[in-house]
């Protein structure tokens, strides 16, 4: 592929590198440029190949001219073709939490979700005392869920369970309004699963991370509940007379069914996303 810029993507390059240049006292660096581009232009993202040596080559002749003809050349070439990348911006310190959008004079459930196979490490309490803080200050519920799901990747500790809420209300100053254990609520994740598929607003997704990574960033769609038949397999029975939606609902508690390695995920009427219904995690099946 063969990629030029146009005018105004060759101007926004050779501006960011003069101010960039001129803000570092002749010193500009080309990452920071290029990361600059990107952020705001994401059009341009799938070019990265082509602008990488562009920038470079705007960043040293910009570092040679304020080094050449003094940072007052690059000044002036700023004012007169970009003055806005001079005007300095002032940034205000907020205290405290942000507002929660769309409350509407609800009362916010929080949830904190840690794997009990440790005590809480630091980004585990920051994300803990958020919460928490949000629930006092909103008169809000605070939910401590065990994901204990995942028996192979992270065993849980016994002790866990114990030594987690205790933590969980030295941070916050209050214990947690609910405990909950997902691995105990396997019934119910199961039943809703069951209810996605077969309320066609689910789909089994039999890709792998890597696939589904690049689907997400493409935005292809995978719409694996219509298009694949395969994605049961019947140990007994005829496939060709169950719909998928009803197999692989079926499959979830019937051991007349073998599912391949999946995840039951909800399928939404844009994209596509990974986000399922209440716990993700308490709907995937491995077969």
């Amino acid at each position: 592929m063969d990629w030029q810029p146009d005018q105004l993507t060759s101007d926004l390059i050779r501006h960011l590198a003069l101010q960039n240049s001129y803000q570092y006292a002749g010193k500009g660096q080309a990452g920071s440029v290029i990361s600059r581009i990107m952020g705001s232009r994401a059009d341009l993202r799938q070019y990265g190949k082509f602008i990488a040596p562009l920038v470079a080559k705007e960043v040293a002749k910009a570092n040679a001219m304020a080094q050449n003809d003094g940072l007052d050349a690059v000044k002036s070439i700023l004012e007169n073709e970009a003055p806005e990348l001079l005007e300095k911006k002032v940034q205000t310190r907020r205290e405290g939490l942000p507002e929660l959008p769309n409350l509407e004079g609800r009362k916010p459930v929080l949830r904190f979700a840690p794997n009990p196979n440790g005590p809480l490490s630091f980004g585990h309490s920051r994300g803990l005392v958020i919460n928490g803080q949000y629930a006092k200050e909103l008169d809000g519920e605070l939910i401590l869920r065990f994901d204990d799901t995942d028996t192979t990747v992270k065993p849980p500790m016994l002790e866990a369970y114990d030594s987690i809420p205790i933590q969980q209300e030295w941070l916050c100053g209050f214990p947690a309004h609910r405990i909950i254990i997902a691995s105990e609520r396997m019934d119910k994740y199961h039943e809703y699963a069951g209810k996605m598929l077969q309320g066609g607003f689910g789909y089994v997704c039999t890709c792998s991370a890597e696939s589904f990574r690049e689907f997400r960033v493409s935005k292809q769609e995978i719409w694996f509940l219509e298009r694949a038949a395969n994605i049961v397999s019947l140990v007994a029975g005829d496939a060709a007379s169950v719909s998928s939606a009803a197999a692989a609902s079926v499959s979830l508690s019937d051991t007349r069914y073998k599912l391949v390695k999946s995840v039951v995920s909800l399928g939404t009427s844009g994209e596509r996303s990974d986000i399922a219904a209440d716990d993700t995690a308490g709907v995937s099946a491995a077969g």
